[in-house]
């Protein structure tokens, strides 16, 4: 049976590439959260803000692999993702989504 101590798992975890993505969600969290404070949000808003923010950054690198996009890309998009917040990103994706239907329903 192969020993593993807690230590060695966090570390085969936290491989380059997990660190990359975890590094991409603290940052689209934390400008969230600092964008979240400008406006004045609730303290509530902002914790949920900079939480979806990071989930939303942490598969960015999979998207930009999946598009053929270079990796290195990914800091910029999780900064986007940030500052546009998830109320923004959420705007977005229903006015895509409308006028898909409208089009297609034409």
């Amino acid at each position: 049976m192969l020993q593993t101590t807690p230590w060695k798992l966090s570390f085969v975890i936290l491989s380059d590439e997990h660190i990359r993505m975890l590094f991409n969600s603290l940052i689209a969290a934390s400008l969230s959260f600092l964008f979240s404070v400008y406006k004045d949000c609730s303290w509530t808003r902002r914790i949920a803000e900079g939480l979806i923010c990071a989930i939303l950054a942490w598969f960015v690198v999979d998207l930009l692999s999946l598009l053929n996009i270079a990796q290195e890309w990914g800091i910029h998009c999780s900064m986007l993702i940030g500052l546009l917040g998830a109320d923004d990103i959420r705007k977005g994706i229903k006015s895509l989504c409308r006028r898909y239907r409208d089009k297609k329903g034409s």
